[in-house]
């Protein structure tokens, strides 16, 4: 049996469930009172000579539960048309069931139609020949089927086949402005659409618009379909083929196509698939004037290219705030990845992408955005594989990623002005993967307060950081053969904390380049507990420090096996129980009876800035030291010492004790 009316999507929503079942219950216990008015009355809309359809509802009236029975008899040709030319309207109590072949029809006479019972017809089955004259055909309850309304399905591909527009279109009319109307397009078809449709709930409640069947857009038209003004919406949008590739890394580039528009819609779920459509499939903006705003959407799922072609993008948002978010996005061999401009309030469980050639996933100007697992891969090293970045009134602050996996793109992961507004808490990206990046793991400019788990491997370089406003920043850096630099601190970057382990620089081999490069001047630049092992002897050094600087070393370990790489160029500032980097020796000396001076090797990893100097008691003659280098010293004795005299001595590397 076909019912009327669909059961609710959400089985938990009491409201929803609670409407569905009363509807089901007056259909199941309706008294077998059936109509059949006469199709040879020539406007159903009038009492009429004979039983019209006017007839039959001023009879009946609102309290009774009867079926309005429309017959065809193949016998009298292909359809039988009820024909209204004068305004009705037909109450909920009322089903209206439709004969194969049997149609409402209007005419040039402008009649308006509403029908708020239910209808019983197949759904591939045409029962309205609507649209003849201007008249407002309304469906004010339950589902309409686009076949209804003469939607054949038949498309092969872009501009092939039958053009669904007007009756696509005719649908959307039926539903407008109607509370609780779903428009489905039926599974085993494709349908075309050669201009946009539009489906406008006007602030409605509850309608849905379910494709079960891909549309397929022709050649430049624009929005495919815009959904607009609604309110607890249901949406599972299909589109297949058609599109032309545009910049859509911008808003609006000329002559874009969009397969789907969604505009003042509020409290919606919504799947959305596409297919080769090599446009934008989806648009969601900010509210127009009197619209509900665009807000609280909850996107199940969102899937391109599964069947192995992707699509120009998948999406771009502009709306305001309290946006919503995303279940599971499968975004497969798009072009441009989706777009987040100065959009707030978004969650994302899954986004799982391979891009090809033009840009990644882009976050710009937005505000508390949230995400729990992004894959991201390019696999020709020619895409930014994640951006974050300001927009134009506003910098991205608030964004938490727990677990982000970047995989040869050009960039891993690029962080531009974040958090020029605050001090702290603008960017936290718990664990971030990156691996075999053609430019960097990760790459930030000029960016504030923000706390990164890194783990780069194989990147040409893991992480560098640039740019005066570059401040406060923490980063746990795990980095494993790089080709170039592990890290890279630009000249004027500052207020820089981090931890972490750095194994096998440079493995490209590449001259003059070290696994750690500082060249900040600025300060409180500290490593804390902070290795750097080297069994390749490949890096230059294993850090290399501008001169005059601010850095601090306190703990962690430097290890060299291979002997070609030295540890240490340029003195930090204070160094403090590091492993490897010896700042800190004492011994005995000893003056040979007759001499005035003794060469003492110190052992450190850096020049004595200090060295004191202390002999025996029953000594007088003074002591002091000259010729302090990279590796040795020299005692100096008043006189000429009468026999061999022992002095105790203490080298201290350090530059600062602060």
């Amino acid at each position: 049996m076909t019912l009327p009316f669909p059961p609710p999507d959400e089985l938990d929503d009491q409201e929803e469930m609670g409407r569905w079942v009363n509807d089901l219950y007056q259909y199941l216990s309706r008294k077998e009172v059936v109509f059949t008015p006469s199709a040879s009355e020539l406007d159903q809309g009038v009492l009429g000579d004979e039983v019209t359809i006017k007839r039959i509802v001023d009879t009946v009236g609102t309290d009774k539960t009867v079926t309005i029975k429309l017959r065809h008899d193949p016998v009298n040709g292909d359809t039988t048309s009820y024909i209204f030319k004068t305004t009705d309207v037909i109450p909920g109590n009322i089903f209206i069931d439709l004969d194969p072949g049997a149609l409402i029809k209007d005419t040039t006479d402008d009649a308006d139609l509403t029908i708020n019972g239910p209808i019983i017809a197949e759904p591939d089955q045409q029962i309205f020949d609507w649209g003849n004259g201007s008249g407002v055909l309304t469906i004010g309850k339950g589902l309409v089927y686009v076949g209804w309304f003469g939607a054949v399905g038949d498309c092969t591909g872009v501009g092939v086949g039958t053009d669904d527009s007007i009756a696509t279109q005719t649908a959307f009319d039926a539903v407008d402005g109607s509370a609780y109307s779903t428009v489905i397009f039926p599974p085993g078809h494709r349908y075309r659409v050669s201009n946009t449709c539009t489906i406008n709930w006007s602030g409605k409640y509850g309608g849905s618009l379910i494709m079960n069947s891909p549309m397929t857009p022709d050649v430049v038209v624009g929005n495919a379909f815009e959904i607009l003004d609604g309110r607890y919406i249901t949406l599972d949008l299909w589109v297949r083929d058609g599109g032309t590739l545009k910049d859509y890394s911008i808003a609006d580039p000329s002559d874009a196509e969009q397969a789907f528009l969604i505009r003042g819609i509020r409290d919606a779920t919504i799947d959305v698939k596409g297919d080769n459509y090599k446009g934008r499939v989806c648009r969601v903006s900010k509210e127009g004037a009197g619209e509900e705003k665009t807000s609280k959407l909850q996107f199940k799922s969102f899937n391109t290219g599964t069947s192995g072609t992707g699509c120009g993008q998948s999406i771009y948002i502009d709306a305001t705030s309290a946006f919503g978010g995303f279940g599971d996005m499968k975004l497969f061999y798009d072009e441009y990845g989706p777009v987040f401009y100065e959009t707030h309030d978004i969650t994302i469980q899954l986004m799982d992408t391979i891009f090809q050639g033009n840009s990644g996933v882009v976050v710009s100007g937005c505000q508390s955005f949230w995400a729990d697992v992004f894959s991201l891969g390019d696999e020709t090293q020619t895409v930014d594989l994640l951006t974050i970045n300001d927009g134009s009134l506003l910098h991205s602050a608030n964004i938490h990623i727990n677990s982000l996996f970047a995989n040869k793109g050009k960039n891993g992961v690029v962080l531009t002005n974040i958090g020029l507004d605050y001090d702290v808490g603008s960017l936290i990206i718990d664990a971030c993967m990156t691996r075999d990046n053609g430019e960097h793991g990760v790459y930030i400019t000029d960016c504030r307060g923000m706390k990164l788990g890194v783990d780069s491997v194989e990147d040409e370089i893991g992480v560098e950081i640039v740019g005066a406003s570059s401040r406060n920043l923490f980063i746990d850096l795990r980095s494993l053969s790089a080709k170039k630099q592990a890290l890279i601190v630009g000249a004027s970057a500052y207020q820089l904390e981090f931890t972490g382990v750095v194994q096998n620089a440079n493995r490209s081999e590449t001259a003059t380049t070290s696994a750690v490069d500082i060249n900040s001047t600025g300060r409180d630049i500290e490593f804390n507990s902070f290795t750097i092992e080297e069994a390749t002897g490949y890096p230059e050094y294993l850090i290399d420090i501008v001169s005059s600087n601010n850095v601090v070393l306190n703990g962690g370990h430097f290890l060299v096996s291979a002997g070609a790489t030295i540890i240490m160029n340029n003195a930090p500032k204070v160094a403090r129980g590091v492993r490897g980097y010896k700042t800190e020796a004492t011994g005995v000396a000893t003056v040979l009876n007759g001499n005035t001076t003794i060469a003492v090797s110190h052992g450190l990893d850096i020049t004595p800035t200090s060295v004191i100097l202390t002999g025996t008691e029953a000594e007088t003659n003074a002591l002091w030291v000259t010729a302090i280098g990279s590796s040795t010293f020299t005692i100096n004795v008043s006189g000429a010492v009468s026999a061999n005299r022992d002095v105790y001595w203490s080298a201290n590397g350090l530059l600062s004790q602060d």
